[in-house]
């Protein structure tokens, strides 16, 4: 997906530490590519974010579920 750094869904992993619902309806929302993979509320979720070249705080991030 494509947010800003102060995107504070994102950002703010202590508010998914016990049910990542919310992030999971925001991601499927929001998402440029989106494949649903069967996650649960219960899985852990990980997402590796970069710099977006045309924003100052542009960014650019790739979520998946950990094994």
């Amino acid at each position: 997906m494509q947010t800003s750094a102060t995107d504070t869904v994102v950002y703010n992993p202590k508010a998914q530490q016990e049910d990542v619902s919310g992030l999971l309806s925001y991601l499927e929302e929001n998402a440029v590519q989106y494949r649903d993979i069967g996650v649960k509320k219960s899985d852990r979720i990980i997402g590796l974010s970069t710099c977006a070249e045309a924003e100052t705080n542009g960014r650019v991030i790739v979520f998946g579920r950990l094994e």
